[in-house]
């Protein structure tokens, strides 16, 4: 068994898979940019940017690239009155960019994984790992080139298994079917859901789960508000958490976020075969990430085949050394396994990387004195 956390580990849900969700008037002009196309050298540019840039904790440089008209459009709103007078709310307010680079601290990820093309249109994956909650998401942005930058259209969410841009207009569909009295419901049910993010935020799950009860069951069967219900059972006590994803993968059985999904759910239903044959669906989704070595070290302790879980893990090491946990946990193996001139090479890396939290060492090692 690894030495961390495991037994709490609820591997991938982000509590920040969609920054804003429920920020409503987010609407913009519609215009259809002019099509240019971009080169390989510059995606991979933007990709360098992005990183950097979110790392620095500095959100600006995404929402700078968000091209609102594309987005828009991928909304498909409804062409009437209520829709046109919030189209001019939008400019400026998504802030997706700031809500991300806000939500992660030195010792989580924002990385960028890969790009590939799509009907010639490029693609940038973005791994979003949440070290404190264990949490795994990916971000897969749709790029175009507008007045001779690389701009973002869309961003579709692995978690979700949908877009930004679709998630929002199921949310907003009932605003705009509804009518007088109907219109001031509905609005009260949207501020309801930013009270329950307020308290799952602060960490009150159990109170975010009564108001969350109390939502019309219109609401509560809609996609993103059942996948919200995860999140929020996810602070809850393992029986609670379980039959939300029950009945999430009930409702939506071939929503292409279940790989991610069911590898917390076969995690607790302890069915760790099945949870290693999620996380290699996984892999084959995003057409591999070698982090997901990581939780394939995961799955074979769980299966008490440590030998073939420590390959995984020196193999995550190999190709990412600047990923503390995978280094702790390595440690550890080591350690257990007395390959004294092993754990020596490794403490000595690990004390080199002035990013690795230095006590949390000290406390491993302590264990085994």
């Amino acid at each position: 068994m690894p030495y961390l956390k495991i037994k709490n580990m609820r591997l991938p849900i982000s509590k920040n898979y969609l920054p804003g969700l429920f920020i409503l008037f987010l609407f913009l002009n519609a215009c259809k940019p002019t099509p240019q196309k971009l080169s390989e050298s510059e995606v991979k540019d933007f990709a360098r940017q992005l990183e950097e840039s979110i790392k620095r904790g500095n959100g600006d440089f995404l929402d700078e690239a968000l091209d609102e008209d594309a987005f828009l459009e991928h909304m498909k709103l409804p062409d009437t009155r209520e829709a046109r007078g919030l189209r001019k709310e939008i400019k400026g307010k998504l802030d997706i960019g700031k809500k991300i680079a806000g939500a992660i601290s030195d010792q989580d990820q924002y990385a960028y994984v890969k790009h590939y093309q799509k009907d010639g249109t490029y693609h940038l994956i973005f791994r979003l790992y949440n070290t404190k909650e264990s949490s795994l998401n990916y971000h897969d942005y749709e790029l175009l080139k507008s007045e001779g930058k690389c701009r973002v259209a869309d961003i579709y969410i692995y978690l979700s298994g949908e877009t930004l841009a679709e998630t929002m207009r199921t949310l907003l569909a009932g605003f705009f079917n509804a009518k007088g009295k109907e219109e001031d419901d509905y609005m009260r049910q949207m501020n309801s859901l930013q009270e329950i993010k307020r308290l799952m935020q602060r960490g009150q799950h159990a109170d975010a789960k009564k108001r969350f009860e109390q939502l019309p069951e219109s609401i509560r069967r809609t996609k993103p508000v059942m996948l919200y219900d995860v999140m929020i059972s996810s602070g809850l006590p393992e029986d609670q958490y379980t039959e939300a994803i029950r009945k999430y993968r009930e409702r939506f059985p071939s929503d292409p976020n279940i790989n991610l999904l069911m590898i917390d759910g076969y995690y607790l239903q302890k069915d760790y075969v099945k949870m290693l044959g999620a996380i290699n669906t996984l892999d084959s989704q995003i057409n591999k990430d070698p982090f997901l070595d990581f939780y394939r070290y995961l799955s074979y302790n769980l299966l008490n085949d440590t030998p073939t879980g420590k390959g995984y893990l020196q193999r995550l090491m190999k190709r990412m050394p600047d990923f503390q946990r995978g280094c702790q946990e390595l440690i550890v193996t080591e350690m257990q396994d007395k390959n004294q001139a092993q754990v020596d090479s490794l403490v000595k890396l690990y004390r080199a990387n002035k990013k690795f939290n230095q006590a949390e060492l000290d406390n491993i090692l302590s264990t085994f004195d």
